[in-house]
């Protein structure tokens, strides 16, 4: 029965915890106008290089590496991507 409940419990928590990151995700891209899908690939890496990593940090320490990580590569992209592709319209 303790396992019955629990294993009812822990559904409960997961649901309400994919409810609260979709409708996070959907305040954040209503409120930019944009829907990029790209965002969300971007986001999928992040938790993946926590989850890889969650055996050999523990989990705090593996969401904090990959926030981390992540914003370096975000830096590092964002300072590239208009040297390597420049718009088509000319700056003013």
């Amino acid at each position: 029965m303790d396992t019955l409940l629990f294993s009812l419990l822990n559904g409960v928590i997961y649901g309400l915890l994919l409810f609260m990151v979709s409708a996070g995700l959907t305040l954040v891209f209503g409120m930019m106008g944009v829907l990029n899908f790209a965002h969300a690939s971007f986001y999928m890496l992040g938790a993946y290089f926590a989850y890889t990593l969650q055996g050999v940090l523990g989990f705090g320490a593996a969401v904090v590496v990959a926030m981390l990580a992540g914003r370096r590569r975000g830096r590092g992209g964002g300072a590239l991507l208009p040297a390597a592709c420049p718009p088509p319209w000319p700056r003013a």
